[in-house]
């Protein structure tokens, strides 16, 4: 028998109780589908969530710009 088998529990003694565990949190929307380390689980850099917040602020960025540029022109 090569498998092995896992079965959560909860521990109540006094050595793990000074280290309480966390609850998994439910992924927000913005999110879904990236990675805290792509290159670890053999997808692309883009996928990183640190890579897509610097490519909304880059964007936002061009935004303002680009609305700046459109109030100048008039």
């Amino acid at each position: 028998m090569g498998g092995s088998l896992r079965v959560p529990s909860i521990r109540q003694d006094p050595c793990i109780n000074p280290y309480p565990t966390q609850a998994l949190e439910e992924t927000s929307e913005g999110k879904k589908g990236y990675y805290l380390s792509p290159v670890e689980w053999g997808k692309p850099e883009e996928l990183g969530i640190e890579y897509a917040r610097q490519s909304e602020g880059v964007g936002a960025m061009m935004e303002e710009q680009e609305a700046v540029s459109q109030v100048e022109a008039q």
